[in-house]
C-alpha cells in the first residue's frame, strides 16, 4: 500500500505595522502661552487685550494682538506684536522608522487692517496666522523633527479690511524618522501675528487679529501619532 503524506504549507504571518492613534481633548499635557512685541519710531504700539494660553481639557487656544503705527518726526515707525497658545505633550512613544504626526485644529477669528499712506507717505498692515511644530526626543536630546507653516495672512497698504471667519480648518504635518523605545515630547504653537509700518511721511497704520475673545478660539481638534 502506497502511503500518501500531505504536506500543507502555512504562510508566514506578517508583522502588523502598529495602528496610528487619533488623540483628542480632553488631552494630556501642558497649556502655556507667550507673546512679544517691538517698535521703532516713536509712533508705534503692540497691546495685547488678551493673555494667550491653552486649555489642555477642551483643547481650546486663545490669542489677541494688536499693533499700531503712526508719523511722527523726520523717521518710520512700525511695530509688531505677536502671541501664542502652546502645548506640550510629554512622555510620548513611537514606533521605529519614518513617520508623520498631523494636527487638526478649527479656528474662529476675526481681523481688521487700516493703512491710511496720505498724499506723499506710505503705509502698511498685515495680520497672519502661523502653525509651528517640534518634536524633541528625551532620550538622546535632539529635535527630532520641526514643521512650520502659515495657513492664513492677509495685508492691505491703503484702506480698510476687515473679515470674520468661523471653523477655518487648519492642519500641520511633522515628518520624522522615529526610535522605539525613546521617550519624546511633542509641542504643538499656535500663533498670531499683527504688524504695521507708517513712514516718516504723514501715515498712519493698524491691525488687530482676535482669536481669544467674543466666542473667537481656536481648537486643536485632533492629533494622529502613528
Amino acid at each position: 500500500m502506497a502511503v500518501v503524506a500531505l504536506l500543507l504549507v502555512v504562510a508566514p504571518t506578517a508583522s502588523a505595522s502598529p495602528s496610528p492613534k487619533t488623540l483628542r481633548s480632553p488631552y494630556a499635557g501642558y497649556g502655556y502661552g507667550y507673546e512679544s512685541g517691538y517698535f521703532d519710531g516713536c509712533g508705534g504700539s503692540a497691546l495685547f487685550a488678551k493673555t494667550p494660553y491653552f486649555n489642555a481639557t477642551n483643547g481650546h487656544g486663545y490669542a489677541l494682538v494688536q499693533s499700531n503705527s503712526s508719523s511722527c518726526g523726520k523717521i518710520a515707525s512700525d511695530s509688531e506684536a505677536y502671541s501664542e497658545a502652546e502645548f506640550e505633550i510629554s512622555s510620548l512613544t513611537l514606533p521605529s522608522g519614518h513617520g508623520s504626526i498631523r494636527e487638526r485644529w478649527s479656528a474662529t477669528f476675526s481681523f481688521n487692517l487700516v493703512a491710511h499712506p496720505g498724499k506723499r507717505g506710505s503705509a502698511d498692515a498685515y495680520v497672519a496666522i502661523f502653525l509651528y511644530s517640534y518634536l524633541y526626543d528625551a532620550t538622546n536630546h535632539t529635535y527630532a523633527a520641526s514643521s512650520y507653516t502659515n495657513p492664513f495672512y492677509n495685508s492691505t497698504t491703503s484702506g480698510t479690511l476687515a473679515a470674520s471667519y468661523s471653523g477655518v480648518s487648519m492642519v500641520d504635518y511633522v515628518n520624522g524618522t522615529f526610535a522605539s523605545g525613546h521617550t519624546y515630547y511633542l509641542y504643538l504653537q499656535f500663533e498670531l501675528e499683527a504688524y504695521s509700518e507708517a513712514s516718516s511721511k504723514i501715515a498712519s497704520a493698524g491691525a488687530v487679529i482676535n482669536c481669544g475673545t467674543s466666542g473667537n478660539s481656536a481648537k486643536l481638534t485632533s492629533i494622529t501619532v502613528p
